[in-house]
């Protein structure tokens, strides 16, 4: 196959397509851009940020398109698309530009000791040369997004390669990035498989590497990266925790677990997972909690009316169900849960609150990523 295939989580059709790349063809690109980048990088940083701020204009023209093409191809609702993803992204860019040559100018060091009074010392910040940048599918556009617009204003190239079950947001983020009008090789957005992407960039001798994945995934592309002692940046997985205290706010503990640990179907790498509750306030913190968790619109949104869409992938759904089987089996109880579309080929699940949990159950030891709350009560 020579292209991969985008079909839309919530529907199942098919959206489009996207050309396949290989290793030899990210070779190419990084030779490219080391070429260009020399030149990009000798040019003032206000030169440099005038032209990235291009890309701002792009976003903010063509925004509602943006969004439904996020929520298209990755499932989330149009509200979240726009929210967590575009405007954050109009953000970066306008916060980046402004403040690059703050970030970037050189700094005059005081002196360590008087012996060395009569020396000067100064801090200058160089750029690494080309990055590389590996996206996830949760955080499509807004992820990778930041990480190219900071790399491309400190002076460097940067050769992009984002989840392959979120193509067609790259290929947006692509025509964004290009609105700037960069010298051509400077930038680069590739496709392929996410087993060999770490590999191919690593061997293409990338001069620092940017992955937002998994636990496993982040631990060999760190043993791989060693050899050559190439920088590597990491955002993986967790299982975070939030914390019921017993003088909480009730109504606001509760809107803030449904928020932090429902938007985007839960997946979300630092969204809460499991909440621990204060004994005392457990039953009604509960009470709080449940309706607010049913009421939870789900489905397929194409006019800003819905709070959760669809799951990203059929592996990831699968994984949620296991866990929530699992737990149920094991003796948790489905407190409260939502209403989801039902039949048809949309990867929908409702939202839910399990309790009765325990430290044996995978829902409460791995990364679930769905739109799942676990509450125990703790003393």
């Amino acid at each position: 196959m020579d292209h991969t295939v985008c079909t839309n989580p919530a529907t199942g059709e098919v959206i489009g397509h996207s050309p396949l790349n290989n290793p030899d063809t990210v070779r190419q690109a990084v030779t490219l851009a080391r070429k260009v980048q020399p030149a990009w990088a000798s040019l003032p940083i206000r030169q440099r940020t005038k032209t990235i701020a291009r890309v701002r204009d792009y976003l903010c023209d063509n925004a509602d398109e943006l969004a439904e093409i996020i929520a298209r191809d990755n499932g989330k609702t149009r509200t979240d698309a726009m929210a967590t993803e575009i405007l954050p992204a109009a953000m970066a860019v306008d916060y980046y530009c402004r403040r690059a040559n703050a970030f970037l100018k050189d700094r005059y060091l005081p002196p360590a000791s008087l012996l060395l009074a009569n020396k000067s010392s100064r801090l200058v910040r160089v750029p690494f040369g080309v990055v590389g940048i590996i996206s996830p599918w949760n955080y499509p556009f807004s992820i990778p997004f930041s990480e190219v617009i900071m790399a491309l204003a400190a002076g460097n190239a940067v050769v992009l390669k984002v989840a392959s079950e979120t193509q067609l947001v790259g290929r947006a983020l692509e025509r964004c990035i290009q609105a700037a009008d960069l010298p051509p090789g400077l930038f680069a957005h590739l496709n392929l498989p996410g087993r060999q992407a770490g590999t191919a960039f690593l061997d293409a001798g990338v001069d620092k590497l940017f992955f937002t994945g998994s636990v496993a995934v982040g631990k060999t592309l760190m043993a791989r990266a060693a050899q050559n002692l190439t920088p590597l940046v990491l955002e993986l997985g967790g299982n975070d925790p939030m914390l019921v205290c017993p003088d909480a706010d009730l109504a606001r503990a509760a809107a803030g677990a449904v928020w932090a640990g429902l938007q985007n179907c839960g997946q979300s790498c630092g969204g809460v997972e499991r909440i621990y509750v204060h004994r005392s306030v457990y039953q009604p913190f509960l009470d709080t909690l449940a309706p607010r968790v049913q009421q939870l619109r789900v489905g397929y949104d194409i006019d800003y009316h819905l709070d959760l869409g669809a799951m990203t992938t059929a592996k990831q759904k699968a994984e949620v169900q296991r866990q929530v089987q699992a737990a149920v089996e094991a003796g948790a109880r489905i407190y409260a849960q939502s209403e989801a579309p039902a039949g048809g080929n949309g990867r929908f699940l409702p939202a839910m609150v399990i309790t009765q949990v325990n430290h044996t159950m995978d829902i409460m030891r791995l990364e679930t990523f769905g739109p799942v709350l676990c509450v125990m009560p703790v003393d």
